[in-house]
């Protein structure tokens, strides 16, 4: 028998309640889940360019006629990242524009990432007559 003054919840209110709540949480976890991804693409992204840069200062401190015309692999550089998936590449193409005069240096680092291979491309110039003479 039921009182007047008696509370609860019935158990139609309660299983409608707990569907509600589900389909908000597994909302919220799929959003979790992309800012995670997102976030590891967004570090995997700084790697790659710091990593550029870096490539990119030792050539522009190395003597100019010490830079070996062609293209290298310089693969080595990403072994200490392993969030950088596989496929995985670096190759650095030197190019002479003037004969003992101008370099061209295009580095490109190529990885697996969120929706496929993503590349990251540096260029520099390095004269003869500069800081690396």
């Amino acid at each position: 028998m039921k009182y007047a003054d008696e509370r609860g919840f019935s158990l139609l209110e309660l299983i409608v309640t707990i569907t509600v709540m589900s389909v908000m949480i597994m909302a919220m976890l799929q959003f979790f889940i992309e800012v995670r991804d997102l976030n590891r693409f967004s570090s995997n992204m700084v790697i790659v360019n710091q990593l550029a840069q870096q490539q990119i200062e030792q050539y522009r401190n190395t003597p100019y006629n010490n830079l070996v015309v062609g293209t290298q692999n310089i693969a080595g550089i990403l072994t200490p990242y392993p969030t950088l998936l596989a496929p995985r590449s670096a190759t650095a193409t030197i190019t002479e524009l003037q004969p003992n005069g101008l370099k061209q240096i295009d580095l490109t680092i190529t990885f697996t990432g969120k929706g496929g291979l993503k590349t990251t491309s540096v260029t520099t110039l390095v004269a003869s007559r500069g800081i690396n003479k």
